[in-house]
């Protein structure tokens, strides 16, 4: 049986002090799971890239487990009696791949090097990086394979399902997408439709401003286009079901101008979020989003009000 288990908790997130309190020791957070920069101590691991960190300049969450893996990380951290937890909140592609590559690190460390795992981490690392903006070729064969390989994934969150899944189903999601990323690694995995790829890029500009968009994403791979596009900075919003709403809000790169850490204090001052409420507006200087757990009390309207009544001041 593998030492390897998924401690599985759907939007949760601690801080560094609670996460080190209440796991096991050999508990690996990822991706958002504990708040802030990466942290490592004798018998826990923080890898994350969300806040308090130049986002440009950060290797994603799967970016950081490959080189990590290849500077003995497995020395310290994964080879012993001990289970080994996988602690996640979420089942998106940036944490399907880390937890892959950790459970897989033996494949990785040395001078040992699989082409196919090298390009799929260089093509998730720059995506997640930019949060999905980086300008790739959406109908180049290759892109279209990792679209098969995360469609688990797409699929949760383009249908509104992911807001409400339950850990057995984010597990799911996870034992999937590892299947399909070892088919890929091997050349054995399939690839979604050029049309498929199309609708998949798809979004609305339901409001704004002069120099950002209030947008509907139709499909998972809508922010490349909006950066083909020339839409720098935007505000994506999704109804989570429960007369509350899921937002995501970034830019293309720290040179555009447009105050994305003023803002979450703004929305949080907004809707009466305390400063020391773990569960809030907030993220990094290029990407972030509404609270995960609650989600936000905002309308679309309301939030493009605000907005634009700051940027109108300032």
């Amino acid at each position: 049986m593998s030492r390897f288990h998924f401690d599985v908790e759907p939007r949760v997130v601690s801080t560094w002090d609670q996460f080190i309190v209440e796991k096991e020791p050999y508990s690996i957070a990822l991706d958002g799971r504990v708040k802030g920069k990466t942290i490592y101590n004798n018998h826990f691991v923080n890898i994350n890239h969300h806040e308090g960190v130049d986002r440009l300049s950060t290797r994603s969450t799967c970016g950081q487990a490959y080189i990590d893996i290849k500077q003995r990380f497995g020395d310290r951290y994964l080879k012993h009696d001990s289970p080994v937890n996988i602690c996640v909140n979420d089942c998106d592609q940036d944490t399907g791949l880390a937890s892959w590559l950790i459970i897989n690190h033996e494949r990785l460390e040395g001078n040992k090097s699989e082409p196919l795992i090298n390009r799929l981490v260089s093509v998730i690392d720059l995506l997640d990086v930019t949060a999905g903006t980086y300008p790739f070729d959406l109908q180049a064969s290759t892109m279209r394979k990792i679209a098969w390989v995360f469609e688990p994934y797409t699929d949760a969150r383009m249908s509104g399902r992911l807001p409400k899944m339950d850990a057995g189903e984010m597990r799911d999601v996870l034992e999937v997408t590892h299947k399909r990323i070892s088919e890929h690694v091997l050349g054995d995995g399939d690839e979604i439709s050029p049309k498929d790829m199309e609708n998949g890029s798809k979004y609305e500009v339901i409001g704004g401003g002069p120099d950002w968009k209030l947008v509907n994403e139709s499909g998972f791979y809508a922010r490349s286009k909006m950066s083909f596009d020339n839409i720098e900075s935007f505000v994506s919003a999704r109804k989570n079901g429960n007369d509350r709403y899921v937002y995501s809000i970034g830019k293309i790169s720290p040179f555009v101008e447009f105050p994305i850490k003023t803002l979450y204090g703004l929305l949080n001052n907004a809707e009466g979020i305390e400063q020391e409420n773990i569960d809030c507006w907030g993220g990094s200087d290029t990407i972030g989003g509404s609270p995960r757990i609650a989600g936000s009390r905002l309308t679309p309207k309301e939030l493009e009000s605000i907005i634009n009544d700051f940027l109108s001041k300032n």
